[in-house]
């Protein structure tokens, strides 16, 4: 892991995939950690060595006992096939929220159109519950400011 520290925060590269910073806000430390999986046309080898980057950064966080915010493109939809049952077990075993989630207006929140059209959901921000954002039922968690009403963190991406 690569540490690089600059006013404060402190930069965690821990690979292409998979980087950490600590930012403090109103006198709080939260760890910030961005992740773009692997899609389906890389290895499982690689796919796993991700995963397994991300479970060690997210250990290390459990461990300090810190808020946490993982936002990233995951490449998969919740609880479809084995990546997505992999990112669903990733929140479960850290107690994590996933703050763009929702089963309402599944139409309106996609973050990918293929080049065939065809819309989905694989870009999340996973928020720990330590964030003071209330109770997370069903793996879901209340609006977060800065997420916009149709459950997009950004505009979506197409594959051309």
């Amino acid at each position: 892991i690569q540490n690089m520290s600059k006013n404060n925060n402190r930069i965690r590269k821990v690979s292409d995939r998979v980087l950490g910073l600590d930012v403090i806000v109103n006198a709080i430390k939260i760890i910030v950690v961005a992740v773009y999986m692997p899609h389906c046309g890389y290895t499982v080898e690689c796919f796993e060595d991700t995963y397994e980057q991300l479970r060690c950064i997210l250990q290390q966080v459990t461990n300090m006992r810190r808020r946490l915010v993982v936002g990233g493109d995951f490449n998969t939809q919740v609880n479809v096939g084995s990546r997505g049952l992999a990112l669903q077990s990733l929140v479960e075993a850290f107690s994590l929220c996933i703050a763009n989630h929702s089963d309402v207006d599944w139409d309106k929140q996609w973050t990918f159109r293929s080049n065939l059209g065809i819309k989905r959901k694989i870009d999340f921000a996973l928020v720990s519950k330590m964030m003071d954002m209330g109770t997370c039922p069903n793996s879901s968690c209340p609006p977060v400011e800065g997420v916009e009403n149709d459950g997009r963190l950004h505009p979506p991406h197409t594959n051309t």
